[in-house]
């Protein structure tokens, strides 16, 4: 159950959350530090591709993703691998890119395991 995605909330993620804490005697809470810093912006077009047919939206993450972003100093800074956080299609992005890279790992690797993800926070 994640959240982030057409038809689940924030309050769904807390009630999956909640049934799995009382029915597991342990429980893991992840936060991947710095997410939003480190996302491979290759990896992240490549979840596009599979998502979007539309050229014209494509060019457009593409071009917000290598924006330069003005700090409140002044200061001009190229992006990296990040997303800027608190943009509206950050998290929706992260939510795509992180379905690929640790969902879908998950359920490969370890099927049994119960696990509830609203963007980066994974419990």
């Amino acid at each position: 159950m994640n959240g982030y995605r057409p038809h689940k909330s924030a309050h769904q993620a807390l009630e999956n959350a909640r049934a799995n804490v009382r029915q597991y005697p342990w429980v893991i809470d992840m936060d991947i530090k710095s997410f939003f810093d480190n996302m491979s912006h290759e990896l992240l077009m490549k979840t596009i591709e599979k998502h979007v047919s539309e050229k014209w939206v494509k060019l457009y993450i593409k071009r917000w993703l290598e924006t330069h972003v003005q700090t409140k100093d002044g200061l001009v800074n190229k992006q990296g691998q990040d997303t800027p956080q608190g943009c509206v299609i950050s998290p929706l992005l992260a939510n795509l890119f992180l379905h690929y890279v640790l969902d879908k790992w998950l359920v490969k690797e370890f099927p049994t395991t119960k696990f509830v993800r609203y963007a980066d926070d994974v419990i």
